[in-house]
């Protein structure tokens, strides 16, 4: 008996797999914005980032996450102020 194998066909690429979130919970807007779910929490409570409440749920709109992440201040580079350190 011989064996055939099996070959999937291509499957073109779906609409909705390229359809990113509106509304993310915290764990998954931490991931996406590389901060902790703690800062996210306490920019909630901070009221610098706005969450909305899905049954127990607490959700961040993409765009708020987007914005927020935006406001946060940047870092400029130049010379550096450090007095040298001694050496013993």
């Amino acid at each position: 008996m011989s064996r055939t194998k099996l070959v999937a066909a291509p499957v073109a690429e779906s609409p909705l797999s390229t359809i990113s979130p509106i509304a993310l919970p915290l764990k998954q807007a931490a991931q996406i914005s590389g901060l902790t779910v703690w800062a996210i929490r306490n920019a909630i409570w901070d009221r610098k980032l706005v969450a909305r409440l899905a049954g127990k749920r607490l959700l961040v709109l993409h765009a708020d996450l987007e914005a927020y992440v935006a406001s946060l201040p940047q870092v400029v580079s130049g010379p550096c102020n450090r007095s040298p350190q001694r050496t013993a």
